[in-house]
């Protein structure tokens, strides 16, 4: 009956669980909520992470073959439908400016209005002819740079936006190609507006990738060194999630068949193995379950926590397993000789993980609850149903008797115990005298995934589009606000403070895409004059060709008065003070650069208004607390300096401050606990010294072996290590309490369990070195050497320690 219910509970608890369970790939929900570089980090990505943008980037060694196959690529998957919505590779109206006449037309409208009054100066009757025969004279001077250039299809400076014509746009060519011309992007936007989950984007990603193949094979006659890369939001977020889902099968499945191989070779018996297996699922899935209650989804980090709670809970079920013929065939009196070390050993792991929810790294505190909550449901889940089985398997299989000789050759002496702790102390401290306590390193990315194409492209693409001269990447300056006239208005503030960022020399240059933001005011004062303007179109165009202009040139004059008159309509049509443009081109433009939550969304945005600039810093010294120290002065209300640049120094002395925020608390909760375990001095300071000497051969482990390193991710090895630790020294002075002493029973008994619990969740932990993300495979690399470390520690030295402090009460 018992059984029954368990199991009930249990499939509610997983259906329920289960059916409300994602993964979470945001990287920004791995952030602190209240670091102002993450709060910038995360504004960025909200308002303008591109959800279905993927970006290819093509690479090559001759500027020319890239170009044509740019050219080639972009108008092959613009022709399929059912892979992309818009495809663009270039700025058309740089080289054909009356394609961009719409959008011109549009920031005109939108400028201020003393603006577009000078344009309708230089264009008036009397005025126009004399600007017409200045541009002729420099387009047959001789010398034509530029924007002369420009001028022989824009004769009446239309293209003269105020502030220029890049600051006005917010981009020119260079975000489509480097400066040598081997480098280029594609933005290809899908078909979908939105997908319904990763797999979606993975099946869309693989599609375009079959195209992609499929046109590198009609090309390779032609040239085979151009090469194909995918980039961009959809491509990080198929690929941290299949790489999450991957993670978290293979570590479960490689945990449990090493934890199978491992109880096979200890004790060889199939039956309990099977019992044990089926405690392990039932208690996996059920934490699971509980997780998909508790969070809903789980994070890249926090996935970490099956492999290590499955090598947790059959630490339980071997302990049992190990000391069932304590009490053969009686499960009752097995719980009552083995709970109370299973039940102290569950308390205060659970107590260990439970602690890391104060530290300021929302994937690490996921991972202690889930670990914390597994914990206690492994225990629970060994102590009342594989208890039976292991008593039952002790009464139809008697204990072979114990054979003292043998087991003492396979033992330590107490004089090598000892004598190997005084060396390893030594080793240690002059280790850590003469080289220091290892530090964080600097240059790790734990929220990156390793080998990554979708990192390397984008990578690739900032380093190749950015300013070579510039020794410092730019910084984005995310401004939001909860209305467009409030959006122009912080950008008109964050502009003034970047000005003075700039005279005081912390800053090289900026841009803010002022013009880009939709003004109700501009475009309301505005509509009469560009009403007026288009009005003379036809007296324009005359004066154009009267000039000896060829009919060409008329063509953006032809194409921006006729896309004003059509504005103007439209503006005194629409419910709202404000319009876009129509073309996709214009909207992608502004789209890059503003932002706005439409309504009713779901999205959690701290405004629903946004716009991103960029910065050139002189500079990126810190102070104490890891801030770069002049963005003080130009972050506001609403203005946010932001990058990856500035985030890792703070992160890491956050994480420095966590170690003591988390580690304090721990270390008041474990000794408070220890003492109610033991209830005696000598076995808590046992306790706690098996704690600190694994501890300091793991530091001088970490001088030693260059595949250890430290990061602001792993530093969580700390508080994991003593909660896992902890059991080892529970589990072994309990046994020697029990035996008065007595090494032989305890080596025979707990002593193998500890051996096998210790290579199990040491396996546990290991299998987490093969994931794709950087923290999670240096948290379970330091994680699997502590608890090696750990075990030898708790199996072969303390025993020794506990005799020699015990000398007294050991029986004769």
């Amino acid at each position: 009956m018992r059984a029954t219910i368990l199991f009930l509970i249990w499939l509610a608890l997983s259906i329920i669980g289960l059916s409300r369970l994602t993964f979470n790939v945001e990287i920004t929900e791995l952030l602190p909520s209240d670091m102002p570089e993450a709060v910038g980090i995360r504004q960025l990505y909200q308002h303008f992470s591109r959800e279905n943008e993927l970006i290819l980037t093509i690479e090559g060694n001759d500027r020319d073959s890239v170009a044509a196959a740019a050219h080639s690529l972009a108008d092959r998957l613009a022709r399929r439908d059912d892979l992309a919505l818009t495809v663009i590779w270039h700025l058309p109206f740089e080289e054909q400016p009356q394609l961009g006449a719409e959008l011109l037309a549009w920031l005109w409208l939108n400028g201020p209005p003393e603006s577009l009054d000078a344009l309708a100066k230089s264009l008036a009757p009397e005025q126009s002819p004399e600007t017409l025969a200045t541009v002729l004279d420099d387009l047959t001077s001789g010398f034509l740079d530029e924007s002369t250039l420009l001028r022989s299809y824009d004769p009446l400076g239309f293209t003269a936006l105020p502030g220029g014509l890049r600051e006005s746009v917010g981009a020119d060519e260079q975000m489509f190609t480097s400066s040598d011309g081997q480098f280029r992007v594609i933005y290809l936007e899908a078909p979908a507006r939105e997908f319904a989950n990763y797999r979606e984007i993975a099946a869309w990603l693989n599609a375009v990738r079959a195209e992609i193949s499929s046109w590198q094979v009609e090309r390779s006659s032609e040239d085979s060194s151009v090469t194909v890369s995918l980039t961009g939001e959809p491509a990080f977020v198929a690929e941290i999630s299949t790489a999450m889902e991957r993670d978290m099968k293979g570590s479960v499945i490689a945990t449990t068949l090493l934890i199978c191989a491992l109880f096979w070779l200890w004790f060889r018996r199939l039956k309990p193995l099977l019992w044990l297996t089926l405690m392990l699922g039932l208690i996996f899935s059920a934490t699971f379950a509980i997780g998909g209650l508790v969070f809903g989804q789980l994070s890249a980090m926090s996935i970490g926590f099956a492999a290590i709670l499955l090598g947790l809970a059959v630490d339980y079920g071997v302990v049992l397993f190990r000391e069932r013929h304590a009490s053969p065939g009686d499960a009752s009196g097995l719980r009552r000789i083995i709970g109370p070390s299973i039940a102290w050993a569950a308390t205060t792991t659970a107590a260990v993980f439970a602690t890391l929810n104060l530290a300021s790294l929302p994937g690490v505190s996921e991972l202690g609850t889930l670990v914390a909550i597994g914990t206690v449901v492994g225990a629970i889940v060994m102590l009342g149903l594989f208890s039976s089985v292991a008593a039952n398997d002790a009464g139809s299989h008697p204990e072979k008797p114990f054979v003292i000789g043998g087991m003492a050759r396979t033992s330590t002496s107490p004089r090598l115990a000892l004598g190997f702790t005084g060396i390893a102390l030594v080793a240690a401290i002059v280790t850590l005298v003469t080289g220091g306590l290892p530090g964080l390193t600097a240059g790790a990315k734990p929220f990156q995934l390793r080998d990554s194409e979708s990192f390397s492209a984008l990578e690739k693409m900032e380093s190749q589009l950015g300013d070579s001269n510039d020794a410092l990447a730019a910084l984005p300056v995310v401004v939001t606000a909860n209305s467009w006239e409030q959006l122009a208005e912080r950008l008109d503030e964050a502009n003034t403070r970047l000005g003075e960022a700039k005279d005081s020399g912390d800053v090289r240059d900026f841009l803010l895409p002022t013009a880009l933001v939709p003004s109700p005011l501009h475009q309301v004062a505005n509509r009469e004059r560009i009403q007026s303007i288009a009005a003379q179109r036809d007296r324009l165009i005359a004066d154009i060709l009267d000039a000896g202009f060829s009919e060409e040139a008329t063509a953006l004059t032809r194409a921006i008065t006729d896309v004003w008159t059509r504005q103007a309509t439209a503006l005194e049509g629409s419910t709202d003070p404000w319009i876009l443009p129509e073309s996709e081109l214009a909207r992608w433009l502004i789209g890059r650069a503003t932002s706005e939550t439409p309504p009713g969304s779901t999205e959690k945005k701290d405004s629903s208004f946004a716009a991103v600039g960029q910065l050139h810093p002189t500079s990126l010294a810190t102070d104490a607390q890891g801030h770069v120290a002049w963005t003080s002065a130009v972050n506001g209300p609403g203005i946010q300096v932001t990058g990856w640049e500035l985030l890792n120094p703070p992160l890491q002395a956050l994480v420095a401050g966590d170690f003591r925020r988390v580690f304090l608390p721990m270390a008041g909760v474990l000794f408070i606990m220890l003492i109610v375990v033991f209830r005696n001095i000598r076995d808590l300071a046992l306790s706690l010294g098996t704690l600190l000497f694994s501890g300091l051969m793991l530091l001088t482990l970490s001088r030693w072996l260059p595949l250890v390193e430290w990061n602001t991710f792993n530093v969580a090895a700390v508080p994991i290590l003593f909660g896992t630790g902890l059991d080892y020294s529970i589990h072994m002075i309990f046994a020697l309490r029990r035996s008065g002493g007595d090494l032989a029973p305890v080596r025979h008994g707990i002593s193998r369990a500890l051996l096998f619990c210790g290579l199990s969740t040491a396996f546990g932990f290991g299998s987490l070195a093969f994931a794709a993300s950087e923290g999670l495979a240096s948290l379970g690399l330091v994680c699997a050497l502590g608890i090696f470390i750990n075990m030898l520690s708790a199996v072969f030295l303390l025993p020794h320690w506990w005799r020699v402090w015990h000398r007294s009460e050991i029986r004769a």
